[in-house]
């Protein structure tokens, strides 16, 4: 496993904790989120899922404010260290579970952006929340305003605990974030 059993508990209620900071579905809905269920069917990285929703359809959603390793493209080229781990750890938290997507906006993907609430027999886990504190993901500064206030300090000392407890990305002294190794492999030559 990627995260050790005798941490798992641990980890799972401070998800729990992080979930309830979720805004209740009312105060969601001012803030223009969409409440969407269903059981997430795939995971194809370490941010990005799909879920077979309630309504039948099956729908991309993107964690929001998270970003993880990028993996190799289908184009050859290498992906980042624990990109793969990253997808694995997601994939354990969420895979075959049913979910709620507060959805806050589309990306020019098509994807559903939003924060998602993973149903587990511990109750709620914020996923954007586990794959900080487990390490296998970073805060994406560009999209931290786009959560709720009271969940960017939960963010952050997630990813803060994850560094100090050198676990996934952090056991690298200087892991490359995504959005700047996306940005060198933009400029390098073909």
């Amino acid at each position: 496993m990627i995260v050790p059993r005798r941490r798992l508990a641990g980890l799972v209620l401070a998800g729990l904790i992080a979930a309830l900071a979720l805004p209740p579905p009312a105060a969601h809905a001012r803030a223009r989120a969409t409440l969407i269920q269903g059981i997430i069917v795939k995971v194809r990285d370490g941010d990005t899922l799909q879920m077979l929703t309630d309504a039948g359809q099956r729908i991309e959603v993107r964690l929001n404010a998270i970003d993880a390793p990028e993996k190799a493209s289908n184009k050859g080229g290498r992906g980042q260290p624990q990109a793969e781990r990253a997808r694995v750890n997601l994939a354990q938290l969420s895979l075959r579970r049913r979910a709620t997507l507060h959805r806050t906006t589309m990306d020019r993907y098509g994807r559903h952006v939003g924060m998602l609430a993973v149903d587990t027999s511990e109750g709620e886990v914020d996923a954007g929340w586990w794959q900080l504190r487990t390490g296998f993901a970073w805060i994406y500064p560009r999209y931290l305003d786009e959560i709720p206030l009271r969940l960017r300090s939960t963010y952050r000392d997630a990813q803060a605990q994850a560094r100090e407890e050198l676990l996934g990305v952090w056991v690298d002294a200087n892991p490359t974030p995504p959005w700047e190794w996306r940005r060198r492999q933009a400029a390098r030559p073909l």
